[in-house]
């Protein structure tokens, strides 16, 4: 979390630098296969820029692909990577700075809501990015919170990581004693609800960065 530079001159990432990270994405996985993917990166991203405390790039970059050594061709790739990058990372932080988190374009959600329990479906892998986010900063998150704000921070986690996984799902429903019927009503509640989670888990991790005295 950062607040470098007004967030009113920080642009948008641009349509053809996205599809170039898709594609060097996609080619890093022959030699680092964890290597996040897109939308994976989408999700992993925000944890960061939501996350209670400043994470450095060069601690969070590396994650992305797991590995010792970036699976960069030569510097002239890294260097595109790196500026690349760091414009998602701009872009993103700027929306939780100004208040306006939503999902990126290139997460269709699919309907009916259950849908996006598929494997190849991108909320899902949204889902899993940030789920690896999230758990890589645990420890920046461990902080006791008055009982209101845990309870909305818990809300929000469910929701975000929801699609993840259909036995995740029927967990959550088992936790709250409800039937596996009411799945799809569940799934479907929380979609439309999901850009609210995603900014009430921002305004959180935010609330804790600026009580740490940042």
């Amino acid at each position: 979390m950062s607040t470098q530079h007004p967030s009113t001159q920080i642009p948008d990432l641009a349509a053809a630098d996205e599809a170039w990270l898709r594609e060097f994405l996609g080619r890093a996985r022959e030699q680092a296969p964890d290597t996040l993917g897109l939308e994976e990166l989408y999700g992993f991203v925000f944890s960061i820029v939501s996350a209670p405390d400043l994470v450095l790039p060069s601690e969070w970059i590396p994650a992305v692909f797991d590995a010792d050594d970036p699976p960069f061709a030569d510097d002239a790739e890294g260097v595109r990577f790196h500026h690349v990058i760091m414009a998602l990372y701009n872009e993103l932080n700027r929306d939780v700075q100004d208040a306006t988190v939503h999902l990126p374009g290139c997460i269709e959600v699919r309907r009916p809501a259950e849908a996006n329990f598929a494997k190849d479906a991108p909320l899902m892998k949204w889902a899993s990015g940030f789920a690896q986010g999230h758990d890589w900063l645990e420890e920046a998150w461990d902080v006791d919170l008055p009982q209101e704000v845990d309870d909305e921070l818990g809300a929000c986690l469910s929701a975000l990581l929801f699609f993840i996984d259909p036995d995740f799902a029927k967990a959550l429903l088992e936790e709250s004693d409800q039937p596996a019927s009411e799945l799809p009503a569940l799934a479907e509640t929380l979609l439309d609800n999901f850009e609210g989670a995603m900014m009430g888990y921002a305004e959180i991790g935010r609330l804790i960065y600026q009580a740490r005295g940042h």
